[in-house]
């Protein structure tokens, strides 16, 4: 899998992984009041954890990309470098380089 820019990172696809997206919801919409449950997302807690696993392994940067009309899509991928772990978040749209 390639992303521009990114092509010798340990790149994999996060939606190939069952519980990946409800991961991402999951992390990203949790707080000290609000703890989400994987089954709000439609999916198996078992799967929930392993794709959370996912994407604080070192060794593999988990990649989503979802399609939208007109050919865009979002890409997220996160990166688990673990002095700078972040996540990038990117429109593709087909008309750009």
């Amino acid at each position: 899998m390639l992303v521009d820019g990114f092509e010798n990172a340990p790149l994999v696809a996060g939606e190939e992984m069952p519980g990946f997206r409800a991961a991402c919801l999951m992390w990203s919409s949790r707080t000290q009041e609000y703890d989400p449950v994987p089954a709000w997302f439609g999916v198996d807690g078992a799967d929930a954890d392993a794709a959370c696993d996912a994407l604080s392994d070192e060794d593999r940067w988990p990649v989503c990309r979802i399609p939208s009309g007109g050919g865009h899509t979002a890409v997220v991928l996160g990166c688990t470098i673990p002095e700078d772990p972040g996540t990038l978040r990117a429109v593709r749209d087909p008309g750009l380089p």
